[in-house]
């Protein structure tokens, strides 16, 4: 308890991976370290939100209603499977697959989401879904897929859908971050705003250490729909 006490004090609101990892190895139990995953957020940086009404309440509480769903489930990774079927699938992935098919007028298939399917997977050992020496998951599916798939397909590594944020704000899209940080500075967001004590945006991201941008584009997305459907002044 005090190793991980003195890593969430040298931490702190301090940016880079370094402190990023230290806040992980500090957090007090599995929950609290998978909201740090999910959210980025510590409970002292989340008080730092740009939000007019700020909430008390432990960040943890954002996924304490599903980790109550999954219950005890001894084995972390197990665990962990779990909680991503619970929130992160439904709330973030599945929400994405079925605006962007939708907005094509696209009938999607997810085939490995079938229920059946999926309750089969999730019953089988952890050590046979994820290789500890080699770190790689879904075992199953690769056994099954290594005689039909070219081995550098198989065994490429895992790419996301991130985008390339910095590059967007700094080019193409400064002047809509511009205007969206003049917004919020100036209390025109409607529920966002400066917390307390915080005169400008780059005071505040510090403080959230928002060294990749996803706050401040969250900012710039609530104020393309906020102008949009709310407030006309904007145009």
């Amino acid at each position: 308890a005090f190793a991980r006490f003195l890593l969430r004090s040298l931490a702190g609101n301090r940016r880079g991976p370094l402190a990023y990892k230290a806040r992980m190895l500090g957090a007090r139990d599995r929950l609290e370290m998978w909201t740090l995953l999910k959210t980025g957020l510590t409970d002292s940086m989340a008080r730092h939100l740009p939000l007019r009404r700020a909430s008390t309440e432990p960040v943890r509480g954002i996924f304490r209603e599903a980790a109550e769903r999954v219950g005890k489930v001894g084995d972390v990774l197990d665990w962990a499977g779990r909680m991503d079927l619970a929130t992160y699938l439904p709330d973030d992935l599945m929400v994405k697959a079925d605006r962007a098919s939708m907005r094509v007028g696209l009938e999607l298939r997810e085939p490995l989401l079938d229920h059946e399917f999926t309750a089969w997977a999730v019953g089988l050992p952890s050590a046979s879904r994820f290789d500890s020496g080699s770190g790689l998951g879904k075992q199953p599916a690769r056994t099954y897929l290594r005689e039909k798939l070219p081995p550098d397909l198989l065994s490429r590594p895992k790419q996301g859908f991130t985008p390339p944020l910095r590059a967007w704000l700094t080019g193409p899209l400064k002047p809509v971050r511009d205007a969206a940080v003049h917004a919020l500075e100036a209390g025109q967001l409607g529920p966002l705003a400066l917390p307390n004590g915080v005169s400008s945006w780059d005071e505040c991201a510090r403080l959230l250490c928002d060294e990749h941008d996803q706050f401040l584009w969250r900012v710039v997305c609530f104020y393309g729909w906020y102008r949009a459907r709310v407030d006309r002044r904007f145009g």
